[in-house]
């Protein structure tokens, strides 16, 4: 997790590794993770110390198919949407999402 001086909070790395999936796992994990950030307190240069405002993270179609919907769940909303295309024209990864709390 990385903290921003302006009150945010990005989830960095997360996922499962394929033997735990479909098994809850992601979905329990995700919440500690968000609880966590939640109550973390953001060391800033100056006093007083920020508290966390925002919380987020990337994901793409490449991901679990069942990821969205994990993150949609616990509160996070799709903040941007882009479409990546190689040099051929041919899409890597439709579309890349920016969620947030």
């Amino acid at each position: 997790m990385e903290h921003g001086k302006d009150g945010s909070a990005e989830i960095v790395v997360f996922g499962l590794l394929a033997k735990h999936t479909g098994k809850g796992i992601g979905g329990y994990a995700l919440t500690l993770a968000v609880s966590t950030a939640w109550q973390a307190q953001i060391a800033a240069d100056a006093e007083p110390r920020l508290t966390t405002k925002r919380i987020w993270l990337l994901t793409s179609s490449l991901d679990h198919p069942r990821a969205l919907s994990n993150y949609l769940h616990r509160g996070f909303s799709v903040f941007h949407k882009e479409i990546r295309e190689n040099v051929a024209g041919k899409i890597l990864s439709t579309p890349k999402r920016e969620v947030s709390l």
